[in-house]
C-alpha cells in the first residue's frame, strides 16, 4: 500500500543520460571529434554516434519498464539497488522500512489467529466518479469522492474513503505463503489522521462486474490519468465479498515510508476476477514496474492477529 499515494514516477533518469553522454564523448573522441564542436542532437551527426546513443537509450528505457528506477529516494520492487531489502538506505525517511517492528505485509495463519466478535465495521460506501493514475509503483490507483467512509463500533471516527489501489501478487500471503493474484487496498482515514486499509483479496473465477469500468479504461502508461464521471456508478460496497468477516492487525503502509499505526481489515472471503482481468493488470505492471509489486511479507514481532467470528455484511 503507498503512502504519498499519489506520487508519480519520474521519466528518464540521472544514470540514463550520464551513460548515453559517456558513450557519446567516447565515439566522438575515437572519430577525433571536438566534443566542443559536436551537437549530439542534432539529425546531421554521424550515424554511428546517433545509432550508439539511441541504442543506450533503447536499452534504458526497457530496463526501466521492467525495472524499478534507483534514483535516490525512488524505491522499486526488483532492482538489487531500490528493491524492498534496501528501502530504508534509500532516504532517512524511509528507515521503518529497515528498523520497524510493526511492519506490514504479514502472512497469516489461520490456525494461530485469535478468533473473537470483534466490532463491527460498518461500510458506508456511494457511488464515486473516479480519478485513475497509472503511477508506476502500484499501477492503477484511483481517488474517491467524499462522502464514502467506514465506521467501527466503540469508535466515534469516520474513516473516509480516500482512494484504492492494487498489488499483484498480492502482499498478504495465507497459510505459509499463499498468495492470491491480485490484492486491493481501499484506504480510509480519520480526521485525525488515523490510517484503516481494508484489503481485498482476488483470486481467478468469473469475470468482476464492479471493477469492469476501471479496468476497461486501464492508464497503461507511467504518469497516464484517466477520469471516470459519476455516471459511471463505481461503488466500491459493490466489490465487497458477501461474508465480511475479516482478519484484522496493527501493521503499517507497504511502501516507504512504511509508516506504522495502521489498522489492517483483511477480508477473509476472496472476490474474483477473470483471467483476462488479471493479466491486463499483470501485463501492465510488467510494461512499467516490475513482474510483481508486492513487498515481501515482514516477521510478526509478537503482534496478535484477530479473526472476526461475526458477519457483519448486513452494514
Amino acid at each position: 500500500m503507498l503512502t504519498k499515494y499519489s506520487r508519480i514516477k519520474k521519466e528518464g533518469g540521472n544514470n540514463c543520460e550520464k551513460k548515453t553522454q559517456l558513450i557519446s564523448l567516447i565515439i566522438l573522441l575515437a572519430l577525433g571529434i571536438s566534443p566542443a564542436n559536436a551537437d549530439r542532437n542534432q539529425t546531421s551527426q554521424n550515424l554511428l554516434i546517433n545509432a550508439s546513443v539511441e541504442l543506450v537509450q533503447e536499452s534504458e528505457n526497457t530496463h526501466q519498464n521492467k525495472k524499478n528506477k534507483s534514483s535516490e529516494g525512488d524505491f522499486g520492487y526488483e532492482n538489487p539497488i531500490n528493491g524492498p531489502d534496501k528501502w530504508g538506505e534509500l532516504d532517512p525517511d524511509f528507515q521503518l522500512c529497515s528498523n520497524g517492528m510493526e511492519q506490514s505485509p504479514i502472512d497469516i495463519k489461520p490456525m494461530e489467529v485469535i478468533p473473537a466478535d470483534l466490532p463491527d465495521v460498518r461500510y458506508f460506501y456511494q457511488p464515486t466518479s473516479v480519478h485513475i493514475v497509472n503511477n508506476g509503483h502500484n499501477t492503477l490507483q484511483g481517488t474517491y469522492d467524499s462522502g464514502s467512509f467506514i465506521t467501527i463500533d466503540g469508535d466515534e471516527r469516520e474513516y473516509d474513503l480516500q482512494q484504492f489501489h492494487f498489488h499483484s501478487v498480492s502482499e498478504h500471503t495465507l497459510a505459509f505463503g499463499a498468495h492470491f493474484n491480485i490484492e486491493m487496498h481501499l484506504v480510509h482515514t480519520s480526521i485525525d489522521g488515523e490510517v484503516v486499509v481494508v484489503t481485498l483479496l482476488i483470486r481467478q473465477g468469473e469475470e468482476n462486474q464492479a471493477l469492469k469500468e476501471i479496468w476497461d479504461n486501464m492508464p497503461k502508461n507511467i504518469g497516464q490519468e484517466v477520469f471516470l464521471p459519476a455516471e459511471s456508478s463505481f461503488n466500491a460496497m459493490d466489490a465487497l465479498p458477501s461474508d465480511r468477516r475479516s482478519y484484522r492487525y496493527r501493521g503499517s503502509f507497504t511502501t516507504p515510508p512504511c509508516t506504522e499505526g495502521v489498522r489492517w481489515i483483511i477480508l477473509r472471503e476472496p472476490i474474483e476476477m477473470s483471467a483476462e482481468q488479471i493479466e491486463k493488470y499483470r501485463n501492465i505492471t510488467q510494461h512499467v514496474c516490475c513482474s510483481n509489486n508486492n513487498r515481501p511479507t515482514q516477521p510478526l514481532n509478537g503482534r496478535q492477529v484477530y479473526f472476526d467470528t461475526v458477519d457483519n455484511s448486513d452494514f
